[in-house]
């Protein structure tokens, strides 16, 4: 029964992690004006279906890593109690923070209740902790934002030289409005740049191909492979955590069940963190948003070819913050408050765990 109940939790994490993750490797097609939030949402949610799908093939070395063993002890790692109580102090964690539309990590919720309910249990491998997990999770978002910020003014000298230019486009058209007298009245209106209609495009063409439409279809490439990297990351940790709890002998069934959770998640929740890292973390044009895709899916698949768990939130993030560094617009006040959910996810994810495994 307690075993049901585990996987049940497995679930409810898989779905709360679609619901924070889906939509962050898409939210730059969004942003610079390439696609609308749903259908961002759509291709985004089915590329990490794909990769979710197959994380038991590709991903062995994270599914191994997220079983826990030698973070805790093998009596501990194959307990009911302290996969209910990791699974449910990393969905609550994830879940509140969709809730706000914070992108946090999902993979230091898993820390954070892997800690937690480990402490109570029994104990937990500081050093296994600190080499295979903490190293590459707080290093991974400064990769991104060190990479972001040293290639993003090389690549716009290389545009330049190449006479790839960027022009803004002029909005004409008719708005209605009210008169002194109470009537409406159309009248002519031009506005430059003007929010999700007018997106700043490239001009020129590089051996014949127009660097507008190269830009585009690179930039829906690299936001697919993004999205396919998490799915493979995300999906391979969950499965991981279980099959700790004796479904081995199905693992295509539970990586198919935890993928289709991830997308559910990610199709009926991930709007409001869409909206944040599309528009709250750094403007954006299409040449921007391609630079951070390409250096997030080079770092996430990079990390999953050694088997080392970054997050796919920080890493993209961490590439947006890289692209903010130049642009003039800021966003402060959701800098601020996306730092401080990464700084508080750890401790509540802990502190839920905990209180479970206690209790259990």
């Amino acid at each position: 029964m307690l075993v049901a109940i585990g996987f049940v939790a497995v679930l409810a994490l898989a779905f709360a992690n679609g619901a924070n993750d889906n939509a962050k490797p898409v939210a730059t097609l969004v942003g610079a004006g390439l696609a609308g939030p749903r259908r961002a949402l759509l291709y985004g949610t089915l590329a990490t279906l794909t990769g979710s799908l197959l994380a038991i093939a590709l991903g062995q070395a994270l599914v191994a890593s997220f079983s826990a063993k030698g973070l805790v002890g093998p009596g501990i790692a194959a307990d009911p109690t302290f996969i209910l109580a990791v699974t449910v102090g990393a969905a609550a964690t994830v879940l509140a923070a969709t809730r706000f539309g914070l992108p946090i990590s999902t993979t230091h919720a898993l820390i954070g209740a892997v800690v937690g309910a480990g402490g109570v249990l029994g104990a937990v491998n500081l050093a296994v902790l600190g080499r295979a997990f903490v190293v590459p999770l707080l290093a991974s978002p400064l990769v991104a934002i060190a990479a972001t910020a040293t290639i993003y003014p090389i690549a716009t000298r290389i545009r330049r030289a190449l006479g790839v230019t960027r022009e803004t486009c002029l909005c004409v058209g008719t708005e209605v409005v009210a008169m002194a007298d109470g009537t409406a009245a159309a009248q002519w209106k031009a506005a430059l740049d003007d929010g999700a209609t007018c997106r700043e495009r490239y001009t020129g063409s590089v051996m014949g191909i127009s660097a507008g439409s190269c830009t585009t279809a690179m930039h829906w490439v690299s936001a697919l492979a993004v999205s396919f990297a998490r799915g493979l990351q995300d999906g391979a940790k969950i499965t991981g955590i279980a099959l700790v709890l004796g479904l081995a002998l199905a693992p295509i069934g539970v990586a198919g069940a935890i993928a289709i959770a991830m997308a559910l998640g990610g199709l009926l929740a991930a709007r409001r963190v869409e909206q944040t890292m599309a528009y709250r973390i750094a403007p954006m044009n299409d040449g921007q948003g391609l630079l951070g895709n390409v250096l997030s899916a080079s770092i996430v698949f990079g990390a999953t070819a050694l088997g080392a768990p970054v997050s796919t939130t920080h890493v993209t993030t961490g590439s947006l913050f890289g692209v903010r560094l130049h642009t003039k617009r800021p966003a402060e006040s959701w800098i601020g408050r996306i730092l401080w959910s990464w700084a508080g996810t750890l401790p509540l994810a802990a502190a839920i765990a905990a209180a479970i495994a206690f209790v259990g």
